[in-house]
């Protein structure tokens, strides 16, 4: 079912149209009101054409999840220790201030 562009704009509340109208050139419309932003943004279909019904949203296609296999008995899970070590860097250029830097090493037991 297609609407036309007015009966489209009115389901919108009135800041959400003036935020639209606010995105082109047009002018004059902050103290209009409700019907009146919406005649002026009639008058320039092409740059309003774009906006939907409130409520009407384009629905985006999922993609389906895999159905879950058999679960095998899981292996013991292994230990995992995460090691940083801090070093000041070389000071390669006296004027730059030196940085700390954390090495991160990833240990398995």
């Amino acid at each position: 079912m297609s609407m036309n562009l007015e009966s489209r704009l009115m389901t919108h509340p009135v800041n959400t149209l003036r935020r639209e109208i606010a995105k082109t050139n047009i002018k004059g419309y902050s103290k209009m009101k409700k019907h009146e932003v919406v005649a002026l943004m009639a008058k320039h279909p092409d740059k309003f054409d774009h906006i939907q019904a409130a409520g009407e949203k384009v629905k985006k296609p999922r993609a389906k999840k895999a159905p879950a296999a058999a679960a095998a008995p899981a292996a013991p899970a292994k230990k995992v220790k995460l090691i940083i070590k801090n070093k000041k860097a070389p000071a390669e250029e006296p004027a730059k201030k030196k940085k700390l830097i954390k090495k991160k090493k990833l240990v398995i037991v």
